[in-house]
């Protein structure tokens, strides 16, 4: 080993020793200073499953901190993707930019969180493995979330209606709360533009597909797609 690769290493064992005290912020300036290329393979993983803990650490009370951990995953992912293509990789590679769209999203950088949810779409358009799906499905309804923020209902509307478009009829439990979301944010759309007569059989649609879900998740979405219901039938 090199002397480089042994400061590598050296600096990820400052990296997990900094997450195990909870002090992310000496870990994620160690984990910046790692040059990825001469980290050993067999300790990719320690790296990424350290840098996930910094993002979910901090990426509500410290977005700034978050968003650059998951930029170092992503460049890890990249790195790993660059050898060969792996399912474990490239659902971290998404996740890696789910996160940098969270963070984003909290540091008031709209135009850059919508960037980091087309990429998931993106890589990912043709994927049949379910990991990735989700990811997919997670990308289509924040970036929905957004470009309604952005007052941009007709593109909001469209991205629902792609997540639909993929994912209404599956079955796979990772998927059915996107899809309720996308269906009652789709709803809500419609009834808020004053389009009541067709956000009524949208709302109608999600509790068919979900009134008898036990999930509290989709319970939570169930409940206000019942209260808008009535709104509009009153």
């Amino acid at each position: 080993m090199t002397a480089e690769a042994r400061h590598a290493a050296t600096l990820l064992d400052k990296v997990l020793e900094a997450v195990r005290r909870s002090d992310y912020a000496a870990a994620l300036d160690s984990a910046r200073r790692i040059d990825l290329a001469l980290l050993r393979p067999d300790r990719w993983f320690e790296m990424e499953e350290a840098l996930e803990q910094v993002y979910l650490a901090t990426s509500d009370s410290a977005p700034a901190t978050g968003l650059s951990a998951c930029e170092t995953r992503l460049a890890l992912s990249d790195l790993s993707l660059a050898e060969r293509s792996d399912l474990v990789w490239r659902t971290s590679q998404a996740k890696a930019m789910h996160g940098m769209g969270y963070c984003l999203g909290s540091l008031q950088r709209p135009a850059e969180e919508l960037t980091a949810y087309e990429a998931i779409i993106d890589h990912n358009k043709n994927a049949q493995e379910l990991p990735l799906q989700e990811r997919v499905a997670k990308a289509l309804l924040n970036k929905g979330v957004t470009l309604r923020q952005l007052g941009r209902p007709d593109e909001a509307l469209a991205s629902y209606e792609e997540l639909l478009g993929r994912f209404r009829d599956s079955e796979a439990p990772a998927l059915q709360e996107p899809v309720a979301w996308a269906l009652y944010n789709k709803g809500a759309i419609l009834q808020n533009s004053g389009r009541g007569s067709e956000a009524l059989p949208v709302y109608e649609t999600l509790l068919q597909r979900f009134g008898a879900s036990a999930d509290p998740a989709i319970c939570t979405v169930v409940d206000t797609a019942l209260k808008n219901k009535g709104l509009i039938e009153s």
